[in-house]
């Protein structure tokens, strides 16, 4: 994966042409190669080697090097304003969280309802093969082409204090979540809630701001160094909330290039790109088992309690199914093979 630092000036075109020593003096000009600047969302993140290293290795082999990814070191911005990073061009290609997208692309927030998808790399391409189907010609995001989607494992919820073991017990916590459906599902729970980005989380729990945290997987846990203040972490079949990111590069970047070239990264793109999101569940696997390792406990809900979560949560996947008809298409038919996806997919 190649690196690049925004504090340093670097050359953005090789320079072409080729003289030809023949009595007419043609000169054919040779292809020029195309460097693409990439953000991350979070960088450091011990995922993205294994997934934006591997997928910019295959770019690269995909165009015979005549499109390369240049990865920052740093983030272009903040997580909430990197569309408008590429959408204006600071950046040529970046990913975000689509729960920033959620006021302008509702229809792929079904991707991260509750109880939606038992692994990463299902429901990753589950929302490929769905906004193929049906939200690209229906949902675009202005200044910028989407051609693919990483989601994370399930996300958990870890208490400070008390397993999470009860509708009961949830509701005398104060969790931290990730803003969307991860707030709204404590919500719907009656859990207290202080929303906010993944990068405001370590101060809120380190500091015993809150009781707990919901929303991000294990592996996360770890990522972000909140593991160790956790004595307990319940796993909800489906996941509490799922967090997916879109992989987008700026419109008039992506015009630029040949169709030759499109057709090339788009092959190693949408959802050939989602089965990259299998490493997440692979390394989430081995933080959890280093969680209980390390003494935490994991609690798996009872049926009783599974079934409360899941009656409190149905409202959420049907405001979905409303609003995506309200948006013109059959909400309850895209809802069903979405699901219908994610199982195919889990096979």
């Amino acid at each position: 994966m190649k690196h690049f630092n925004p504090t340093r000036t670097a050359a953005r075109m090789a320079a072409i042409g080729l003289a030809a020593m023949a009595v007419s003096l043609a000169v054919t000009p040779a292809a020029s190669a195309k460097e693409l600047i990439y953000s991350l969302i979070a960088p450091g993140h011990p995922l993205n080697e294994p997934i934006f290293g591997t997928w910019s290795d295959q770019v690269a082999k995909a165009t015979d090097g005549r499109v390369t990814i240049k990865i920052l070191d740093t983030a272009a911005a903040p997580g909430p304003r990197l569309y408008d990073a590429i959408r204006t061009g600071i950046v040529d290609a970046g990913h975000t969280f689509i729960g920033f997208l959620a006021q302008k692309s509702p229809l792929i927030q079904l991707s991260m309802l509750p109880m939606i998808a038992p692994s990463a790399e299902a429901n990753a391409v589950a929302l490929a093969r769905t906004y193929e189907k049906y939200f690209a010609a229906k949902e675009t995001l202005d200044g910028v082409k989407i051609i693919g989607f990483l989601s994370n494992p399930q996300g958990i919820m870890c208490s400070l204090k008390q397993p999470i073991d009860s509708t009961a017990a949830l509701q005398s916590l104060k969790m931290w979540s990730l803003p969307g459906y991860a707030a709204k599902a404590m919500e719907a729970a009656g859990a207290p809630v202080v929303a906010g980005p993944a990068t405001e989380m370590f101060a809120l729990v380190s500091k015993g701001t809150v009781d707990g945290f919901n929303g991000i997987s294990i592996g996360d846990a770890f990522a972000f160094k909140v593991d160790k203040f956790a004595k307990s972490c319940t796993t909800v079949k489906g996941g509490v909330f799922t967090a997916v990111f879109a992989v987008m590069v700026n419109q008039s970047v992506w015009d630029s290039l040949s169709a030759e070239d499109q057709k090339a990264i788009e092959s190693v793109s949408n959802e050939a790109f989602a089965h990259l999101s299998g490493a997440s569940d692979d390394w989430n696997a081995k933080m959890m088992q280093a969680y209980k390792d390390g003494g935490g406990m994991i609690v798996v809900p009872s049926d009783a309690f599974q079934a409360d979560l899941k009656a409190k949560w149905q409202p959420m996947h049907q405001a979905w199914i409303d609003m995506a008809t309200a948006a013109g298409l059959n909400g309850q038919e895209v809802y069903d093979y979405y699901v219908a996806q994610v199982a195919d997919a889990s096979k």
